[in-house]
């Protein structure tokens, strides 16, 4: 990609890289690290004017009670999350870390590997290894989300004792996880994670202050949160390509210069560059109908999570962001909550790893009803309904006011029918149908990215049971093998035609060619409860001669029933294999004759038939619900052969309940 880029930029790159080997082999680390230590103290905090307001509402307590207060059942929840963390029953990815012994905090505690405490760019995170370790571990620890977590539990704890035992066990924490990394010497020491880390911090240290945290222990975090927004602006991820990484620089930077701009001197460098650079990002990476440039729906919460921070921290700055930006943002929030199912649940489409950066809240990662109730709040979009544990971001930091803007604004709509042209997403919501089809171009606007090569491709859910789904992630540099088998086109349910990828996958494991462009891209409805879709694409085009693709698809939310209609057009006979991912519940039965199947879902009876010139199988296959978890779940495997082909797959509900 570097061969295509400016000079200017390229200059820019080398300067940057330049500058990374430098502090890295010259030990200027420890001269960073010294300042840092000698300019933030106890004594600096105590000085008046150090704090002259955070990000943080004023109101952060009182407001995050009355939420609280509304729901036994949420505030229960909210309160065990801070003593799990207290007792160290704290899993990441499924995986329980050890409740005994030192913090592992530089460890895949899984696959039993430990990385040295040693300079961060000499770890190699592509190398290959007999035995899948993953730094995702250490890295997801190291974001210290828990703490943030368990100093919120302090602060609207209504007993001193129990506030100053969560206080006192989220600083030891901390300062057990600075002293095992001492700044850009450790596997935790990696741009993306810095940032994260320090945009946690920004909210801890509000925490610590407005929950009457002595001195040193603010000092603590600040201390961390310097080293956090130091590191990130030497190593800040600048590409030919936009990126996620580079929001959650400067989402850091942004609020690191925000949260010291009254006791240290590189803040106020730290918040030109967010404010200057940010801008132009999120019109980058946010389409003007919201959805993310990545093409993966998770990420798309989780950077939507990260710039809805930024832009709070420029509005309580007194410099907002542009109105095109915010525009962007209460965009994405619409597009969030409307490519969520009636559960508030964004389906698995592209990479799913887990990240979410609204701390506050109990709903889990693949939910976007905090980011809709967040941007109904702050923009006024549509609020979701009987969601409180999607409330408490709100509370605490927009306060009573951001809880009072919610009951001006309208409910979310039940029912959604719509094509984001930009983002390439057909969705249709119905009491019956979840509809969910990717339309749109390769991620990250032709690079890749966290998008998969699944143009085309689609899930479907009647009545709340998933039907077709997708197969998820698998891990990214722990199983390369694994990363590139889950983004493929064979993982995904749509047609292949003789074996080739609709775009071939790049050199690195996130890029994808941008070979695979969509066409004549359509959304109709056909009366009640009756929808039609249509897209072609370019991948095919490029094998010799051409081949042309389309794909239909007619829907039935009344009668429980889908068509797909795959037509193919080319000048020699093609094999052309169709995949249909089934969720790990249903169990698919071909008939005797193979030239249909059946599954129970839902307590519904469903019958699958297909064109009579196509051969059937079933496949058993990894369904990942998670990162780097797994169950089993069927694939239909549908195969013809010819020139010009027309293939068809109708479900159908034979029997329904009662």
């Amino acid at each position: 990609m570097i061969a295509s880029a400016s000079p200017g930029y390229i200059l820019k790159r080398v300067l940057l890289e330049v500058r990374r080997i430098v502090y890295d082999r010259l030990g200027l680390w420890a001269a960073v690290d010294a300042s840092v230590n000698r300019r933030i103290t106890s004594s600096v905090l105590v000085r008046p004017g150090a704090f002259t307001g955070g990000l943080l509402a004023g109101d952060a307590r009182e407001a995050a009670r009355l939420v609280l207060a509304g729901n036994d059942a949420v505030r229960a929840r909210f309160e065990g999350r801070a003593t799990q963390a207290e007792e160290r029953r704290l899993s990441f990815f499924g995986y329980p870390i050890p409740m005994e012994g030192p913090w592992p905090w530089l460890e895949d505690w899984v696959h039993g590997h430990a990385w040295p405490v040693g300079p961060a760019g000499s770890v190699d995170h592509f190398a290959v290894r007999a035995v899948p370790y993953d730094p995702k571990l250490p890295f997801e620890l190291s974001r210290l989300a828990f703490i943030v977590q368990t100093l919120a539990s302090a602060l609207v704890s209504e007993t001193d004792d129990r506030r100053l035992a969560l206080q006192s066990f989220a600083l030891n924490a901390l300062a057990d996880w600075d002293s095992a990394n001492p700044l850009g010497h450790s596997v935790n020491w990696y741009a993306m994670e810095a940032s994260v880390r320090g945009v946690a911090l920004c909210q801890a240290l509000d925490l610590a202050r407005m929950g009457g945290v002595n001195f040193e222990g603010q000092a603590l975090i600040a201390r961390v949160l310097a080293r956090c927004a130091h590191y990130t602006e030497i190593n800040i991820e600048r590409a030919v390509e936009s990126n996620n990484h580079l929001i959650g620089n400067l989402t850091c930077l942004a609020a690191a210069g925000f949260a010291l701009r009254d006791i240290y001197p590189a803040a106020s460098r730290w918040s030109r560059l967010a404010r200057r650079d940010l801008p132009p990002e999120i019109e980058r990476q946010f389409h003007a109908d919201g959805g993310n440039f990545e093409g993966s729906l998770p990420y798309h919460l989780a950077t939507t999570d990260l710039a809805l921070i930024a832009d709070l921290i420029f509005e309580r700055s007194g410099d907002p962001l542009p109105d095109v930006s915010r525009s962007r943002l209460k965009a994405a929030c619409t597009f969030a909550a409307q490519t969520a199912d009636l559960d508030g649940r964004v389906p698995i489409v592209g990479d799913y790893d887990e990240s979410r950066h609204l701390l506050f809240d109990l709903a889990g990662p693949l939910d976007a009803m905090n980011v809709a109730a967040f941007g109904a709040a702050q923009f006024g979009c549509d609020r979701p309904v009987g969601r409180p544990d999607a409330l408490i971001s709100v509370a605490f930091l927009l306060g009573r006011k951001g809880l009072d803007a919610l009951a001006e604004v309208p409910s979310m709509a039940t029912e959604v029918e719509c094509l984001f042209p930009d983002s390439g997403v057909i969705v249709i919501r119905t009491p019956s149908v979840f509809f969910l089809q990717d339309v749109g171009h390769v991620g990250q606007n032709g690079n890749g990215g966290h998008g998969h090569n699944d143009l085309s491709s689609f899930v479907f859910s009647f009545c709340g049971q998933p039907i077709l789904t997708d197969r998820g992630t698998g891990v990214y540099t722990a199983d390369p093998a694994c990363r590139d088998r889950l983004r493929s086109s064979s993982s995904h349910s749509l047609l292949v035609v003789d074996e080739y990828e609709i775009a071939d996958l790049g050199p690195t494991l996130f890029q994808i060619h941008n070979q695979a462009k969509p066409f004549a891209v359509d959304l109709r409805g056909d009366g009640p409860e009756h929808w039609r879709t249509h897209v072609s694409h370019t991948g095919y085009q490029r094998l010799s001669p051409p081949v042309e693709t389309a794909r239909t698809i007619y829907i039935d939310g009344a009668g429980g029933r889908l068509v797909c209609e795959d037509r193919l057009q080319s000048p020699l006979v093609r094999t052309a294999v169709r995949r249909f991912q089934f969720g790990p519940d249903i169990d698919l039965t071909l008939d005797k004759g193979g030239s249909t199947a059946a599954f129970c879902a839902g307590g519904r009876l469903w019958r699958a038939v297909w064109d009579e010139g196509s051969h059937a199988r079933v496949e058993i296959v990894d369904h990942f619900y998670g990162y780097g978890r797994n169950v089993s779940a069927p694939c239909l495997v549908l195969t013809g052969r010819g020139a010009d082909q027309y293939l068809t797959l109708t479900l159908s509900v034979e029997a329904s309940p009662g």
